[in-house]
């Protein structure tokens, strides 16, 4: 399944979670769309823009499947890890 999210910055996404004790950090990024956002189940899947992965999913606000934002972790972050770590 494919939806189109918009993609934001770290600092809007976090007031959007200013209510929960959690803190967006710079090897996370932040997507949403209409209520269209991660679900449950939806944790290790793609984010892709322009045919790039840049993030995989880590969860989403109130159980997802909703216009909250999702928060993905950052593929670029993670680089070093991933070469290293490819078979």
């Amino acid at each position: 399944m494919q939806v189109r999210l918009t993609v934001m910055c770290n600092i809007q996404c976090q007031e959007k979670y200013k209510n929960q004790p959690m803190k967006i950090s710079n090897s996370e990024i932040c997507a949403f769309g209409d209520a269209k956002g991660s679900c449950n189940g939806d944790s290790g899947g793609p984010l892709v823009v322009g045919g790039v992965l840049v993030g995989v999913v880590s969860g989403g606000g109130n159980g997802g499947c909703t216009a909250e934002p999702g928060y993905y972790a950052r593929v670029s972050c993670f680089m070093n890890w991933i070469n290293k770590n490819k078979s």
